[in-house]
């Protein structure tokens, strides 16, 4: 039988600090529903023709910062993908696996790549200890919308919280 998989999931990251990157990851995460939850045509004349334009250019600033101190990577990418990798690496009951939310590598890649493997289960695990529904509960429908248009849905669990977890909090305590 093949292992379970565990999918990290994290917030997201532009492609670079570039304005038009910038630009196109916020109005991304923004025209989320469960981000701004506002009807869509506001929501959209808000994100696109006034948020994003003012806020790229200010935001790309501090993404260039990010990236140079983090070698030129987004450090939001780099340590997801680094944490994945220590967790493949230190144990061999799952086969782990990242995705964004918002970007690249976003969750249908990453899930492209799990049924590939065809495993047992699949583990989706927001990487945020508590419920909100503009982080998990947008991963929630994001995952579910991907996987209902499957002829074959996996067994899956989702973890939408573990804020008080012992492991978690042991983890802080150590």
């Amino acid at each position: 039988m093949n292992k379970p998989a565990l999918l990290l999931i994290n917030l997201g990251t532009p492609d670079s600090p570039s304005y038009f990157d910038v630009f196109r990851y916020l109005r991304q995460f923004l025209m989320d529903s469960r981000v701004i939850d506002i009807p869509v045509l506001l929501r959209f004349i808000l994100v696109t023709l006034i948020i994003c334009p003012f806020r790229s250019f200010r935001t790309s600033k501090l993404y260039k910062k990010l990236w140079k101190i983090s070698n030129g990577v987004s450090p939001l990418l780099k340590n997801t993908s680094e944490l994945t990798n220590k967790l493949n690496q230190q144990q061999e009951k799952y086969d782990v696996y990242y995705a964004m939310r918002y970007q690249k590598p976003s969750i249908q890649n990453a899930l492209n790549l799990i049924k590939k493997t065809n495993p047992s289960e699949l583990i989706v695990f927001p990487l945020f200890p508590h419920y909100a529904s503009a982080t998990s509960g947008s991963i929630f429908e994001e995952v579910t919308k991907i996987l209902s248009k499957d002829w074959v849905i996996p067994s899956f669990r989702f973890i939408s919280q573990y804020y008080d977890h012992s492991s978690f909090i042991n983890a802080w305590v150590d």
